[in-house]
């Protein structure tokens, strides 16, 4: 196995194992040791900081990537990266003094809707800060690559931290308050051993001196931090707009359903990972016919995994709501709308790396600013109206939106796209496993034992279709050859 193959099967593993400390402190420690203000808090602060991080990287984490090997010296490589090291420090100084100007502003909003955060405001810029600091550090062993101990850190490290101290405030060794220093702290120390693992995998040092190149920098690094505002803010708008209407004490309600459907994105990113590199290599070559064999394999294989695990999702979702404390008022709508997203994502194939690897890109970006100010007028007009269900649903609208047009898109600039009857035939057999699953019901038993024979029933189902109708050849094939049929 080769090396790429074999870091994009460890990383695979690392992100499940990652999903799975993720739903452990969702679904059962958040919910059973914090009450739901202090849960909302948390949620409020790591989204916020998400939201913040690309500003501060101005987009060179993956200028970085993009532009490293473009210079031949050493020392040209260490101006390069030592300039890109210092720009974060830049983007927060100018960040907080805004926050410094409009201080009581800021307070002055929270302690009027939700006083709770205010204490906690600069725990923000830690969080984003860290958070820059750890992308940049994770783009240099990939430059060099070395994923797999930068995405061990990233999918594993914080969840389990994160556990071990929602475990120590259930037991009482610290407070809610020390927990949030200690979160704060742990963002801190997954950004410095990310640095050292870095400078372990090549070593770099600080040298200054002008980079030859900087105009041809900063306006991929403004294209790439459109990008970046685009597909976080799309992802985590809804919950700052959540807290700006509603008590923050609904943000968790709302986490916890969209972290149930966010596993269906899980396959669909280890499938990107092996045809990104094939998207590349066909544009290179102008190979379009391969480009569109490739587009609607991944297409269809994208379709089937997402569609069968968001049916079972969608089935077993009363009892997944059942695991959660009583005090959490869970909506399945929300389950709905955001699986029909990922989903939706899913049975792309490969247009997004297809937009990402040709000029078009530029145009979709900036149409991209245009589906975030929808998503914002969206948001205003139902939450207020129906709470964080409105919420979910104007997250649907605004993907259903953006995906669409990146699909006409592709199909004006190449004539490709990613349908074919089959996806038709597809959607079809799931909706039909999905309706009869749904009627069988396991009353009495435990969630968990429901979870558990309602899944392998769907399952076997599923597979027994799958292998009948041929619905993909390639899945096919690599079960006849696992198990032998």
């Amino acid at each position: 196995m080769g090396i790429v193959a074999k870091q994009s099967v460890l990383n695979t593993i690392y992100n499940y194992v990652g999903f799975i400390f993720g739903a452990l402190n969702t679904l059962f420690l958040f919910t059973h040791i914090f009450n739901k203000t202090d849960y909302g808090l948390v949620t409020y602060l790591a989204t916020t900081g998400n939201l913040l991080w690309p500003f501060l990287t101005f987009g060179m984490h993956n200028t970085l990537v993009k532009f490293y090997h473009s210079y031949t010296t050493q020392e040209e490589k260490n101006y390069f990266f030592s300039w890109i090291l210092i720009l974060p420090i830049i983007t927060t100084l100018i960040v907080f003094c805004a926050y410094l100007l409009f201080y009581n502003e800021i307070h002055r909003y929270f302690e009027n809707a939700n006083a709770v955060v205010s204490p906690y405001i600069w725990m923000i810029f830690v969080l984003g800060l860290c958070a820059a600091y750890f992308e940049l550090f994770f783009s240099w062993a990939k430059i060099h690559l070395k994923s797999v101990s930068g995405n061990f850190i990233k999918a594993i490290f914080l969840r389990v931290v994160i556990s071990f101290l929602l475990l120590l405030v259930y037991l009482n060794y610290i407070s809610v308050s020390q927990f949030m220093y200690a979160f704060a702290f742990s963002y801190l120390l997954r950004a410095v051993l990310m640095g050292i693992i870095a400078f372990r995998i090549h070593p770099f040092s600080f040298q200054f001196n002008r980079l030859k190149n900087t105009k041809e920098l900063i306006t991929y690094s403004a294209l790439i931090l459109i990008a970046s505002v685009v597909s976080v803010y799309l992802l985590d708008l809804d919950k700052i707009m959540i807290e700006y209407f509603l008590p923050i004490e609904k943000l968790p309600s709302y986490s916890i359903a969209i972290y149930i459907a966010s596993v269906i994105a899980v396959p669909a990113r280890a499938l990107l990972q092996i045809t990104t590199p094939l998207t590349a290599k066909f544009l290179n070559e102008k190979d379009y016919n391969s480009l569109n064999n490739l587009n609607k394999k991944s297409s269809t294989n994208g379709l089937l995994i997402s569609g069968i695990i968001a049916v079972l999702i969608l089935t077993n979702t009363p009892a997944i709501f059942e695991l959660v404390p009583e005090n959490y008022e869970l909506f399945i709508e929300i389950v709905v709308c955001i699986s029909l997203v990922k989903v939706f994502d899913a049975s792309l194939g490969v247009t997004n790396s297809i937009l990402m690897n040709s000029d078009a890109y530029r145009l979709v970006l900036f149409f991209g600013i245009a589906v975030l100010f929808i998503a914002f007028g969206l948001n205003i007009l139902l939450i207020p109206e129906y709470g964080i269900i409105g919420a979910a649903v104007a997250t649907l609208v605004s993907y259903t939106i953006f995906n669409v047009v990146k699909l006409l898109f592709v199909k004006k600039y190449f004539n490709i796209h990613p349908y074919q009857l089959k996806s038709l035939g597809i959607l079809i057999v799931l909706i039909i496993i999905g309706i009869a699953v749904s009627y069988i019901n396991f009353k009495g038993f435990n969630p968990l034992v429901r979870l558990l024979t309602k899944g392998l029933l769907t399952v076997i189902i599923f597979l027994t279709l799958l292998l009948k109708l041929k619905l993909s050849p390639e899945i096919s094939t690599s079960f006849n050859k696992y198990f032998k049929t």
